[in-house]
């Protein structure tokens, strides 16, 4: 049988050691679970069996795969022999595709020749595959990215799949669709290493869980397991700020990005308007590429919308409008990690940089401690960007978020990456960094913990406002299929239009049909070609 046999992996940098004696070991048809805190050592493990770790370290061990009979040993030897059988699903998906490459290209190259890559994309979850093999990198949203890199991985048809973080960014159905390939795969006689925070998946899924902590593996106990799937918990209720003023003020009749100088693309926000009060938390939520990124970087006045209106704190925001006084009010924590980091600057650096800026009256040193302490990075200030694990990296920004202290903090995927331990605490900080908040997040507990209103998102329109506290009484469609409680099959709910013209409640707009809109309750609002039908 297929086997991958790891033997007492030791890495160092320096006299500091990363890994002690790792030992695992992954036949094929088995889903092996790694799970641990962040910076524990899963995804050095991870890149110590492909091969691909950063320069600089001194690595210790022995490695065994075996493939049809055959035994290799790449740690001693090379790695050239197993390439095509192992394939890696990595934590940072964006950070993984090459900017110069269509989707389609990007698949072409690790398929037989001649194979049409549209059956991979669709098993990754992307309905339409004509409209996403022609993307760029830039052209996709995170999500998006993270399961193009799943159909590059299914293309490969490799004896081993790593998969660090793979259900990153997806929401709960095309989530849901993922680890239905992932059983189908171990069935067909794939084997698994599934990195993951997510402890709720692992039940029914895992054939074995290990537990790494500080560069230690164990195996993990159901007690064990039963007491981390606990720590997800977010007790209590948060008591909400009164609502002010509007802060950020967003009415788009659309946005499209450009392809080249002569092309748009498809719309991506389509009749779009969403208002943040001074003292409330919004929460965004809705399947990658709906076009909630998009809508967060409008706030933010990162872009112009194409046809449209951005007010941020009472100023209407136009090509010529200074934004430098308004930004040092605005915040923003972006999906992708690496988007905070400076890779040639030590971590006490580059927040002695942001101290300066935003709190000149202080000490910069001191400030800059007090706020890696503050998010569990204590003592790490000569570390560097590469030193970093994912959820580190994440825990990284938030501490730049503390020194600026805004007043309105946006934040695209904030615990990504992030332990079920650490998860609440870093979240109280969140919400304590600002007064005003706009979070986008798959994460539907969190969501429903800290948000005051929930905007759902579908194909670049909102379709849902209610209030969290009434997310039980959901009534679109698309809202239900979110929360796990529509019997509808997920193709035909995932269609922003599945029957405009048989539907008496649709009405035409400029040649386009539109959902009414119908007031449910207070903050409460729904627009679905069905909504009468309820």
């Amino acid at each position: 049988m297929d086997s991958l046999i790891l033997t007492d992996l030791t890495i160092h940098t320096g006299q500091r050691p990363l890994l002690s004696g790792v030992s695992l070991t992954l036949h094929a048809g088995e889903l092996l679970a790694l799970v641990g805190d962040s910076g524990s050592g899963k995804s050095l493990t991870a890149r110590a069996l492909l091969g691909i770790l950063p320069p600089g370290l001194t690595v210790q061990g022995q490695l065994e795969v075996t493939l049809r009979g055959v035994q290799h040993r790449p740690l001693q030897q090379s790695f050239k022999g197993i390439r095509g059988a192992l394939s890696y699903l990595p934590q940072d998906a964006s950070s993984a595709l090459d900017p110069r490459w269509t989707v389609q290209r990007h698949l072409k190259a690790v398929s037989p020749q001649g194979e049409d890559p549209a059956p991979w994309l669709k098993r990754a979850g992307f309905s339409d595959p004509e409209a996403v093999r022609r993307l760029y990198p830039h052209e996709l949203s995170g999500g998006m990215a993270q399961r193009v890199c799943i159909a590059i991985a299914l293309a490969q048809r490799a004896r081993f799949l790593i998969a660090d973080e793979p259900t990153t960014g997806l929401d709960t159905p095309i989530q849901r669709g993922f680890l239905r390939q992932l059983r189908q795969l171990r069935e067909e006689g794939m084997g698994i290493l599934l990195i993951t925070h997510d402890i709720g998946i692992l039940p029914g899924l895992a054939d074995r869980i290990l537990r790494m902590q500080e560069g230690v593996l164990r195996a993990l106990s159901s007690d064990a397991l039963v007491s981390m799937q606990a720590q997800l918990q977010l007790d209590g209720v948060r008591t909400p700020l009164r609502r002010g003023a509007p802060v950020v003020t967003i009415d788009v009749d659309t946005h499209r990005y450009r392809r080249g100088l002569l092309s748009v693309g498809p719309r991506v926000l389509d009749r779009t308007a969403l208002t943040v009060h001074q003292g409330e938390v919004v929460g965004l939520i809705g399947e990658s590429g709906s076009g909630k990124t998009t809508l967060a970087r409008a706030a933010a006045g990162l872009l112009t919308p194409t046809a449209g209106t951005v007010c941020l704190f009472e100023t209407t925001l136009t090509p010529r409008t200074p934004l430098r006084p308004l930004r040092r009010r605005l915040q923003v924590l972006f999906q992708s990690a690496d988007a905070h980091l400076n890779p040639g600057m030590s971590l006490s650096s580059m927040l002695r940089h942001s101290a300066r800026l935003h709190r000149p009256d202080s000490p910069a040193g001191e400030v800059a401690a007090a706020a890696l302490e503050r998010v569990g990075l204590g003592g790490r200030g000569a570390a560097y960007p590469r030193h970093l694990s994912g959820g580190e990296r994440r825990r990284f920004g938030l501490a730049r978020v503390l020194i600026a202290q805004p007043r309105l903090l946006i934040s695209d995927e904030p615990t990504t990456g992030l332990d079920a331990a650490k998860r609440a605490d870093l979240l109280e900080l969140l919400l304590s960094s600002a007064e005003s908040h706009l979070i986008i997040s798959h994460d539907l507990k969190l969501i429903a913990y800290a948000a005051d209103r929930i905007v759902v998102m579908l194909a670049g329109r909102i379709i849902e406002v209610l209030p969290a506290a009434a997310l039980s009484q959901a009534r679109h469609p698309y809202t239900l299929l979110l929360l796990g409680s529509s019997d509808a099959s997920e193709a035909r709910a995932l269609q922003a239009c599945p029957q405009p013209s048989a539907c008496s409640h649709a009405r035409l707009s400029g040649g386009r049909v539109i959902p009414r809109r119908l007031d449910i309750g207070p903050d409460h609002w729904v627009a679905c070609y069905r909504t009468g039908e309820s």
